[in-house]
């Protein structure tokens, strides 16, 4: 889950950035479903099914011409997977975000079935809609403050609502260890 380029990485760190900039909202002080209606994707809870054998946990479609004009102000709908915990939830829709703000253009749709705790490709755009989730829910300043102020990393987990494997993997990416 570690592996990206640094060139890439300040690209989607400055897009997380961006967000703020363009919104005037940001996680945890605003939840991710109102920053994705601030950027133009319309989110919705959905039963999805397997596909190819595995669990389907999100799902973006860029719309067409007509289905803009029919939906003003959305340029995408992300579905999510009722059938997932609270956390792995808020990850796969920072994740979807991701998706929308990085790879927009390049295909009409995406269905997330990775699992997110596992090394990546760093030029694969699942790695890095992943690392922009890790960088969106958990923003490097208060990451740092949760990290001192914490006992453990349950409780950092609980503090930006994502898995501990989800701040094991910001702690990678970010270079750092704990003990």
């Amino acid at each position: 889950m570690s592996a990206i380029t640094q060139e890439k990485r300040l690209t989607i760190e400055k897009a997380v950035e961006q967000i703020k900039l363009d919104t005037g909202l940001s996680y945890p002080e605003n939840n991710l479903l109102e920053i994705a209606n601030q950027l133009g994707a319309k989110v919705e809870d959905a039963t999805l099914p397997d596909f190819n054998g595995k669990k389907v946990k999100g799902y973006i479609k860029w719309f067409t011409e007509a289905e803009k004009d029919a939906n003003p102000g959305y340029s995408a709908r992300i579905l999510l997977n009722t059938n997932q915990s609270a956390t792995v939830k808020n990850f796969t829709l920072a994740h979807e975000i991701g998706h929308f703000l990085l790879h927009q253009g390049e295909e009409s749709y995406r269905i997330d079935l990775q699992d997110y705790s596992h090394e990546g490709d760093p030029h694969n755009q699942e790695t890095e809609a992943n690392f922009f989730a890790g960088t969106l829910l958990m923003p490097k300043d208060k990451f740092f403050i949760a990290l001192r102020e914490s006992k453990n990393l349950d409780q950092v987990a609980k503090a930006f609502g994502v898995s501990k494997p989800a701040v094991e993997a910001r702690l990678k990416w970010l270079g750092l260890s704990i003990a």
